[in-house]
């Protein structure tokens, strides 16, 4: 039905940009649900006709957008752009510039074509890409464009993301223009009669057959049919029986049964690839021992499998997939997960998670591993927080990664866990990362940690963290509110009489233990200030003093910035604090 529309839209408005994606379970690349879109987008880039198109087209930052999406990359205008990707931001900042800029080029396409964005199988999509459709549409902003998606019947009940943002776009503003259209499987009298039909005969036994055929097609017309076609090869003339049931799973492997070694053999390993795979790559593995186009041909011609524009083959139907599953055993599982495995290596760009999914089922888990880790890594450098989280919690549960490379990995787990929003899990995983790491990374695990901890308002465990960090550094929390309040004083009285001069240095020139030192002083203030103010001023106290000394140029200004916002917060009716007698030494 999308295709016939999609047609209908190409054929009365030529100058309409049709966009497609399409999600696949096995697939498991960053934001899967756009990537085929933006692969899309590329192409139309790169055929318009001169650069300076192109270039209207472009938001001002569209290497924001490139770090998302690198395959933008291939559009010479794009590759030839000033891209200002800033690397001293934080990584959550640079995704929101990337979606916000990609905003921007598609509402800019959208005001001079029409533009229809098309998502198949939305029910695989990941979090990450519904984060970014969802950032586009609920913005005031918006582009004006047609967005239509297509997912299972149920995947919103099923798929916490998925039903989270469908919801969300029944609240969305009103300038999004929202319909649904439910299809689910033919009605039972649908299904009886259309059964009834091909059988020829509208007697009673013609009628409980036709029934029972309806029951275990589930609905599906291609079915109805199949089911059928066998009941009358199994009958002799007219006279239909009825004393044995009708089984689709039996109709199937009838079928596959009558099939070639060379066809069962491309079925199997569709099958265990998970009913789709790249054409080249099943070539690959099957060319060897068969005729492969001839095989493929057949395939297609007896309804089994069927190939789209993207030389992509895919199985028919998941039922077939279920009983050519159901025929293989454990052995020959594994061997083709291997045979699959090797070829997708060999293949190009190939799918990490893919390579890692097939290698851990052959019982390659240290390939797993590496393949696992690398697509994590693909993730992380896309900003695609929550699928790298997914991908390094996988490779540490597989268990084959050297004990001495785990914290190094849990460090990117928990990094991966903050940039998705997932804050006292990521600083649960930090903090037994700093277990493990070498002595020198420990301090600043253990300040990531507590900074994520009393932050999050988990105060208890901040403070736990919180000692360990200042006792790397040799320091402490006050044992008492005296003690807290003679080092506050003391303190103030040292920069009342020193004031706030400084001298300026490099970074490369200061002490690393004293940048440390600074920062998980920097990170005690802030995280105390509102639950242990005495506390957390004082410690902002030996962070200015601190600074000053120092001559961080960012440091020092991050503590003076502070040190106002405490003196017009803490003593709102005071005189207004000058500064005029700052000097700094250059």
């Amino acid at each position: 039905m999308v295709e016939r529309f999609l047609r209908s839209v190409a054929s009365q408005n030529g100058d309409a940009i049709v966009l497609r994606g399409k999600c696949s379970e096995r697939e498991s690349i960053p934001y899967k649900a756009l990537d085929s879109v933006m692969d899309m987008l590329s192409g139309h880039l790169r055929a318009m006709p001169t650069a300076a198109e192109v270039q209207a087209l472009l938001p001002r930052d569209i290497g924001a957008v490139a770090r998302l999406f690198p395959v933008l990359l291939s559009v010479p205008a794009i590759a030839l752009a000033p891209l200002s990707v800033r690397t001293d931001v934080m990584p959550q900042e640079a995704r929101r510039q990337g979606i916000e800029a990609m905003r921007e080029l598609l509402g800019r396409i959208a005001d001079r074509r029409p533009l229809l964005i098309y998502i198949d199988d939305l029910q695989w999509s990941d979090l990450d890409s519904l984060v970014v459709l969802e950032a586009i549409l609920h913005s005031v902003d918006a582009p004006p464009l047609l967005l239509v998606c297509s997912f299972r019947e149920g995947a919103p009940e099923r798929v916490q993301p998925l039903g989270r943002f469908v919801a969300d776009l029944h609240t969305v503003e009103p300038h999004v223009d929202l319909r649904t259209v439910r299809l689910g499987p033919m009605g039972a009298e649908d299904a009886t009669g259309l059964a009834m039909r091909m059988l020829g005969g509208t007697t009673r036994t013609h009628r409980a057959l036709a029934e029972e055929v309806a029951r275990e097609a589930e609905g599906s017309p291609f079915f109805v049919a199949e089911l059928v076609r066998h009941t009358q090869r199994a009958q002799q003339g007219d006279m239909l029986q009825t004393d044995s049931a009708v089984s689709l799973h039996d109709v199937i492997r009838h079928r596959l049964s009558m099939l070639p070694a060379s066809g069962r053999r491309l079925l199997s390993v569709l099958a265990i690839a998970g009913g789709r795979l790249g054409e080249d790559v099943v070539e690959d593995i099957c060319s060897a021992d068969m005729s492969f186009h001839g095989t493929l041909a057949l395939l297609r011609t007896e309804s089994l499998v069927r190939t789209d524009g993207w030389g992509e083959v895919e199985i028919y139907h998941d039922r077939i997939r279920e009983t050519v599953l159901r025929d293989l055993n454990e052995h020959e599982a594994a061997r083709l997960h291997l045979a699959i495995g090797q070829a997708l290596a060999r293949s190009t760009g190939p799918d990490a998670v893919a390579l890692s999914h097939h290698f851990r089922e052959a019982g390659e888990d240290k390939l797993a591993s590496l393949h696992t880790i690398e697509a994590a890594d693909q993730a992380a450098e896309a900003l695609a927080f929550g699928r790298a989280a997914e991908l390094y919690q996988a490779a540490l549960e597989l268990g084959a990664v050297p004990p001495d490379a785990r914290p190094a990995l849990e460090v990117k787990y928990g990094q991966a866990l903050a940039g998705s929003g997932q804050i006292y899990e990521a600083a649960k995983v930090l903090w037994k990362a700093s277990k493990g790491s070498p002595e020198a990374l420990r301090p600043e695990l253990l300040r990531h940690a507590t900074e994520l901890l009393l932050t999050s308002g988990h105060s208890k465990e901040g403070r736990i963290v919180l000692q360990e960090m200042l006792a790397s550094f040799s320091m402490a929390l006050p044992k008492s509110v005296g003690r807290a309040v003679g080092s506050l004083l003391r303190n103030r009285a040292a920069l009342a009489l020193g004031g706030l001069k400084y001298s300026v240095q490099s970074s490369e020139e200061i002490d690393p233990h004293t940048l440390g030192k600074l920062d998980a002083c920097w990170t005690t203030a802030r995280g105390l200030i509102y639950t242990d103010g005495l506390v957390g001023v004082d410690f902002h106290a030996r962070h200015l003093r601190l600074a000053l000394r120092s001559g961080d140029r960012v440091r020092i200004s991050r503590a003076l910035g502070f040190e106002a916002y405490l003196l017009v917060s803490l003593k709102p009716a005071a005189k207004p604090v000058s500064y005029t007698h700052l000097r700094a030494h250059e």
